[in-house]
Formats: structure tokens, sequence, C-alpha cells
């Protein structure tokens, strides 16, 4: 019988990060290509649409960041 450490773990519950509702702002940092100092500077501007707290969590709503990005020329 094989065993498989924690990080290693089949979970078949696990959803792909495309199609995830909300990345942690590690996870939105690697689909992005934005570093996560950056990221955390954005959502603290007045009005940021795309992030949602979880208690402290800051979770980023990755469709409406999408399409924030999408008109933006310099972050």
């Amino acid at each position: 019988m094989e065993t498989l450490g924690r990080n290693s773990r089949r979970d078949s519950n696990t959803v792909p990060l495309w199609h995830r509702y909300a990345l942690t702002i590690t996870e939105a940092a690697k689909v992005f290509g934005i570093g996560e100092k950056q990221i955390r500077h954005m959502i603290q501007e007045p009005g940021c649409s795309y992030v949602m707290y979880v208690g402290r969590k800051a979770l980023i709503k990755r469709e409406p960041f999408e399409e924030f990005l999408k008109t933006v020329v310099y972050l």
C-alpha cells in the first residue's frame, strides 16, 4: 500500500485554479504573473471590487480581477 505525504495527497474534490471563484493572493500571483506585494498594494485601493475577505484572509475574485487587468496599462 502506497502512503502519500501531506502535500501529495490525492483529492478528487480539488477545483482547478481556472475554475475557482476566488484565489488566495499567492494563487493569484502565480496565475496572473503579478507579485504578491503588488497585489496586496492593489487591494488596498479604495473601490477595489475584486477583493473579498473571509475573516482577515483576503481572496481575489478571479473573473473581476481578470476584467480589471484587461483595462489597465500599468500596475
